[in-house]
């Protein structure tokens, strides 16, 4: 195999949550395109999604709920049918779950 390189399309982190030492913004990654969603109340939690500057997508805030911390896109690549992806992260304390 030849010495190759692969980037990801697509990168979720969960417990991205912040504290007086980081600031409230994502760490930029080269080439990729940030997504936050932090924490409302209170420490831990929050999800950061990157997605790759050639992955066209569309955030589905319709489908994000306030009990997680979660990102949700449609991702469509030309002549494919697209995916839905989402990062959740789901506090431990949560064990309640809404429609």
């Amino acid at each position: 195999m030849g010495n190759s390189k692969r980037e990801a399309d697509v990168l979720g982190i969960t417990e991205t949550w912040l504290n007086t030492t980081y600031s409230d913004s994502y760490e930029p990654i080269d080439g990729y395109n940030p997504e936050q969603r932090d924490r409302s109340t209170g420490r831990g939690g929050g999800v950061t999604v990157y997605l790759h500057d050639g992955v066209p997508y569309n955030r589905r805030h319709d489908l994000e709920k306030d009990q997680f911390e979660e990102l949700w896109f449609e991702i469509k690549f030309p002549c494919s049918i697209g995916i839905l992806l989402g990062t959740v992260y789901r506090p431990p304390d949560n064990t309640r779950i809404d429609n």
